[in-house]
């Protein structure tokens, strides 16, 4: 019987690319794929298999666990500001990392549950990336930028520019179109650039925020042109199919530019002012409404194209 049953939790073989649905194909990625509707239990045991799936789980629940140790080590350092409220707009940015990877991790584990699962994880994956933006900017309003010229109508536009990025990609998801990797990645630079903004300020007076700044810019620029572009695997298909393809480095890539964003803000937040404080209405009130606007976005388009063309 214990065998029956740890022989029901282990994932199927992988399969080829003519083996799984049009959709579920990757550019240049030939073999390594999980069988669809594999059910929850299996989809969590493959964490553990080798697939071209392994690695991306893995780089995203990794950073997950890091940035949950450090801000249990640091958050005791950030609490210590004297006004209060102050830490209001950390929390909300910290929520905002943490949903961004915990969302990937659990997107790239549980798609091969069922081809309505793929879908939803593929579109709760976009929603927790424009999420993460709007974090960023309330930390970036509050700490970062010099908030006598900044003002709060660019917290709203960068809620309008995360949610039309959402929309977008989700319809990306339904429709299929062939410029889909390009559209995804142009949607999600309107949010990151609006949340950019009141950085901006600081480049020309900071000399140590430009640098670390621009490196966060750099390797998330990076890991966007290495996502789009499909190198490695465009030269080689079928040799980074387990190891080394585009998104495993697109995965790295972020969470090393998050990474210099988060010690950004913590850094910033220790020096902050005494007068710069937020209410926690004010704080998560506008993540929540966000959240709810997008998990509508979800439900709308998840009810379309649940269907998989059939293997050509």
């Amino acid at each position: 019987m214990s065998r029956i049953r740890f022989m029901s939790m282990v994932p199927p073989p992988a399969l080829r690319w003519n083996e799984v649905p049009v959709e579920a194909r990757e550019l240049y990625i030939l073999k390594g794929y999980r069988p669809l509707s594999v059910g929850v239990v299996k989809s969590l045991a493959s964490a553990f298999a080798l697939h071209n799936e392994t690695l991306n789980i893995w780089t995203h629940a990794l950073p997950l666990i890091y940035f949950a140790w450090w801000t249990i080590l640091d958050l005791g350092d950030a609490r210590s500001l004297q006004a209060p409220g102050s830490h209001h707009p950390l929390y909300a940015y910290i929520i905002g990392v943490l949903t961004l990877f915990a969302v990937s991790t659990g997107a790239h584990l549980l798609m091969s549950v069922s081809w309505r699962w793929r879908q939803v994880c593929f579109m709760l994956d976009y929603a927790a990336i424009s999420f993460y933006g709007v974090a960023t900017a309330r930390a970036y309003y509050h700490y970062t930028g010099n908030t006598e010229h900044s003002t709060k109508w660019y917290l709203l536009a960068t809620s309008a520019a995360a949610l039309a990025a959402t929309f977008a990609c989700c319809w990306t998801r339904v429709s299929q179109p062939k410029s889909a990797h390009y559209i995804r990645t142009l949607s999600f630079f309107l949010p990151f650039a609006f949340a950019s903004l009141p950085a901006l300020s600081r480049l020309y007076v900071d000399a140590y925020f430009r640098l670390r700044f621009l490196k966060h810019v750099f390797l998330l620029v990076c890991g966007a042109a290495v996502k789009v572009s499909k190198v490695p695997e465009r030269f080689a298909p079928g040799t980074f199919d387990i190891f080394g393809h585009s998104h495993q480095v697109f995965h790295v890539l972020v969470f090393l530019g998050i990474r210099e964003q988060f010690w950004i803000v913590m850094d910033d937040v220790k020096q902050v002012e005494s007068s710069s404080s937020s209410s926690p209405i004010s704080a998560f009130g506008p993540l929540a409404v966000l959240a709810a606007l997008m998990l509508i976005t979800l439900a709308f388009f998840s009810a379309r194209g649940d269907t998989p063309k059939k293997n050509k």
